[in-house]
C-alpha cells in the first residue's frame, strides 16, 4: 500500500508539472488579430503579414513570447478582442480607446483618400464636394476622428457599402469598371494595391487631410494590462 501510494503522489505531482508547463506555454503565447488591410495587417494566408503583424512579433520575441495571428472580418475582430476570445487587436483607432487599452507608443497614420479614374475632372476639397458623386467605402470603417467629413462619408445619398471582407481592393475595381465615380479609402492600402495591380493602373489618388492614427489595442482585464507591458518592453528593446 505504501508503494502504490507513493506511485499515485509521483504520478499526481508529474501531471502537475506538466499542467504548470502547459499554463506558462499558454502565457506566453499571444493571440493578435485584424481584418486583411495591407500593407498594414495583411490576410494570414499570406507570406507578407503586413507592418503591425511584424512589430508585434518582434516586439513580443525581444521577451520570449510568441505570436498566434488570425485575419477576420473587422467587426468580428473587435468582437473577438472585446470578448476576450483574442488579446490584442491591430491598427485600432483613438475612438476604440474606450474598448481597448491603447499603447500610443507606435503608431501609424491612417491617411484617408479619394480613388478616381485618372480621366475624371472630380476635384474634392470639402465633404460637401462627395454629394454629387456616386461613391463607395467599406461600412465597418471610421474616416475621420474629428467628424468633420464623417457625415458626408457615413450619410450619402447615393453610396455602395461593402463589407471589409471584400477588401478595398474591390473598391479600386469598382472604380476601374466605372461602377462607381469614387472611393473612399485608406491611402497606403490604395497605394499598395495600385501598385501591384497592373489593372488598376488607371487610377489616381486626391489626397486630403482626413487622418487619424492607429495603434495595437488590448483587451481591458489583467492579463491584457500584462500583455502591454511586454510589448512595450520588447518594443524599446527593439529600438534600442
Amino acid at each position: 500500500m505504501k508503494y502504490l501510494v507513493v506511485t499515485l503522489l509521483l504520478l499526481f505531482l508529474q501531471d502537475n508539472n506538466r499542467a504548470s508547463e502547459r499554463t506558462v506555454k499558454e502565457e506566453t503565447v499571444v493571440s493578435i488579430t485584424s481584418d486583411g488591410w495591407c500593407p498594414y495587417t495583411c490576410l494570414d494566408t499570406e507570406e507578407n503579414k503586413g507592418l503591425f503583424h511584424d512589430v508585434t512579433q518582434a516586439a513580443y520575441a525581444e521577451v520570449g513570447f510568441t505570436v498566434d495571428y488570425s485575419t477576420s472580418s473587422w467587426v468580428r475582430a473587435i468582437n473577438n478582442v472585446k470578448s476576450g476570445k483574442i488579446d490584442i487587436l491591430m491598427t485600432a483607432n483613438t475612438e476604440q480607446g474606450k474598448d481597448f487599452i491603447l499603447y500610443t507608443g507606435f503608431y501609424v497614420a491612417d491617411a484617408t483618400a479619394f480613388a478616381v479614374l485618372k480621366d475624371s475632372n472630380i476635384q474634392i476639397s470639402k465633404g460637401a464636394d462627395l454629394t454629387p458623386y456616386h461613391i463607395g467605402k467599406v461600412e465597418e470603417y471610421d474616416y475621420d476622428e474629428t467628424g468633420v467629413w464623417e457625415p458626408y462619408i457615413q450619410n450619402h445619398p447615393n453610396v455602395l457599402n461593402i463589407t471589409s471582407s471584400a477588401g478595398e481592393n474591390h473598391l479600386l475595381e469598382l472604380v476601374n469598371k466605372k461602377r462607381i465615380e469614387l472611393a473612399v479609402l485608406n491611402r497606403d492600402v490604395a497605394r499598395h494595391y495600385i501598385s501591384t495591380d497592373q489593372k488598376l493602373q488607371n487610377i489616381r489618388l486626391i489626397h486630403t487631410d482626413i487622418s487619424s492614427d492607429l495603434y495595437v489595442g488590448f483587451h481591458k482585464s489583467e492579463r491584457g494590462t500584462r500583455l502591454r507591458e511586454k510589448f512595450i518592453e520588447g518594443f524599446k528593446a527593439l529600438m534600442l
